[in-house]
């Protein structure tokens, strides 16, 4: 069997901030080779793809330079997700934007159900040869159970702000007439962001799972602390936004955009 841990042992040992570099650039290149090869189904698979890991990921933390405090994973793999939507409401209009993140919203919830199901089945009596199989139900329970209230909040706040992250963009371009295209990227990316921690947080921390925590740790450390490392990503897209329009391939079918 191919034996693995030896290159996760090497990635551990790579600074944490070159890895998410690595995870970013690995996110985008996958996303634009999903959307060279299938066009618009292409971001619908990678919209449904990136919820998944992304909730997943987010049950890992991890310790960044300047912060005082670890931090939970996930935040570049969303991050791309908003490039997805950017790419599909600058080329195709809000409707086939808004398609995306229900794709999002329908594999999250696919995958939790499916798997809530395979945790339902008991694990296998103890025995040597069983071990393997009983640690993989015991992981799957980790990763797939997840408690409602972060779900909840997760959900709400995923919805909340990639609608918002469309309309604003879409608004940004109307007001510019066009023009401008870093801008609305990264005003709507930036404030969406922003809105979905907020919104999460508050959610999960302060009203459907508590935590023992004063309103300057929630503000400082909850909201504002992975915000920076968005705000960084956010700026990294605006570029993708313009490779994307230089470099237009021809969809499965005839292009419809929002404006002329």
């Amino acid at each position: 069997m191919l034996d693995l841990m030896p290159i996760v042992l090497f990635l551990q040992s790579v600074p944490n901030e070159l890895l998410l570099f690595g995870m970013y650039v690995f996110g985008v290149a996958s996303l634009l080779t999903l959307y060279r090869l299938l066009g618009k189904t292409g971001i619908y698979v990678y919209m449904a793809l990136g919820v998944i890991i992304g909730n997943i990921q987010v049950l890992k933390a991890m310790t960044l330079t300047g912060f005082s405090q670890p931090v939970a994973m996930g935040t570049i793999v969303f991050m791309t997700t908003f490039l997805g939507t950017d790419i599909l409401a600058e080329r195709y209009g809000e409707a086939v934007a808004r398609k995306a993140i229900w794709c999002g919203f329908v594999g999250i919830v696919f995958t939790t159900g499916i798997m809530f199901m395979t945790l339902g089945m008991p694990p296998l009596f103890d025995s040597d040869q069983n071990a393997f199989f009983n640690e993989a139900h015991y992981a799957m329970q980790t990763l797939f159970l997840p408690a409602p209230a972060l779900f909840i909040a997760s959900m709400t706040s995923y919805l909340i702000s990639q609608y918002t992250d469309v309309r604003l963009f879409l608004l940004v371009r109307r007001l510019t007439e066009g023009r401008l295209l870093w801008l609305r990227s990264f005003l709507s990316t930036a404030t969406s962001s922003l809105l979905d921690n907020i919104i999460f947080s508050v959610l999960a921390w302060k009203i459907l799972a508590p935590l023992d925590i004063d309103t300057s740790t929630l503000i400082f450390t909850y909201i504002l602390g992975t915000y920076v490392l968005r705000l960084f990503v956010t700026a990294l897209n605006a570029p993708i936004m313009y490779f994307v329009n230089k470099n237009r391939g021809k969809d499965e079918g005839q292009e419809t955009h929002a404006y002329a």
